[in-house]
This record gives structure tokens, C-alpha cells and sequence, in this order.
């Protein structure tokens, strides 16, 4: 006896994986202000060690992994930073090497549990970062020179 499998793939493009990643990420800025207040950014009321105090932290724009502009802000859902990388350029890399490192926190992030930050995709977005390569956030948690819109879900 004998049991063949056959499994039939389709390739899909970038692009459209990259589209369909967007359309399911919730687009609200909530994640990424959590993710700051755990960072200690904005929470300047929180029972932390006292020993350690953030102040203002520069925030990169670009991709770590092409350094160029991000264009989709992205990240994986169990990082704990902050910053994102470019969504197409990591699925691409993931693409060619079959990694899925992520490449701030080396976490393993499958493609289903990658999410575009809202927050982040507002900041690049905004007029007052146009060809900026970075940002400061202060410790309280704003952006200098960036007004956040508020997302109705």
C-alpha cells in the first residue's frame, strides 16, 4: 500500500499579502500607546523603579532592516517595542531566507502574527514628519511636532 499527498501552493505576491496584513490590523493607536507606557514612555505616574527615568527617546522612521522609509509599519504581536519595520521589505526578506526573525527583537513572528501599527503609520503619514528620518518622543509620550487623530473602530 502506499499514500500519496499532493498539495497544491499558490504563490501569492508581496503586495497582496502585505494589503491583506493592513485591511485586518486595527488601524487604532491604542496598541502602539501601550506598547509606549510599557516601555515607560507617558507613564510618568507608574510605581517603576525610581532608579530609572526615560527622557526624551528618538524614534527612527526607517526600515532596520533596508534603512530606508518605512512604508507599513509593522510589527509582530508578541514584540514589546516600539519601533516597527517595513511590512514588504520583512516579508519579502522572510520570502527569500525562510526567516521570520524580527529584526529589532529576534523574536520568531509568523506572518498571522503580524499586525500594522496604527499610531506609528499616522506618524509617518503626518506632514510634519515629510522627509524626517527620525522623531523625538518626550517622556510624557508626545511626539513633538505631531498631532494624533483619533480612530473610531
Amino acid at each position: 500500500r502506499c499514500c500519496f499527498v499532493v498539495r497544491l501552493v499558490e504563490e501569492v505576491e508581496v503586495d497582496t499579502v502585505v494589503a491583506r496584513i493592513a485591511s485586518e490590523s486595527d488601524l487604532a493607536t491604542d496598541w502602539g500607546r501601550k506598547l509606549l507606557k510599557k516601555m515607560g514612555v507617558g507613564d510618568c505616574e507608574s510605581d517603576s523603579d525610581d532608579d530609572v527615568m526615560v527622557t526624551d527617546m528618538n524614534l527612527s522612521l526607517k526600515c532596520p532592516i533596508t534603512t530606508a522609509r518605512i512604508t507599513h509599519p509593522a510589527r509582530g504581536n508578541a514584540c514589546t517595542h516600539f519601533t516597527c519595520f517595513d511590512l514588504g521589505t520583512f516579508l519579502s526578506m522572510a520570502r527569500k531566507y525562510k526567516r521570520t526573525d524580527c529584526p529589532l527583537c529576534q523574536k520568531t513572528v509568523p506572518p498571522d502574527e503580524l499586525k500594522v501599527c496604527g499610531l506609528f503609520g499616522q506618524l509617518l503619514a503626518d506632514e510634519s514628519t515629510a522627509g524626517k528620518e527620525s522623531v523625538k518622543i518626550d517622556r510624557e509620550g508626545e511626539i513633538m511636532g505631531f498631532k494624533e487623530k483619533k480612530v473610531v473602530p
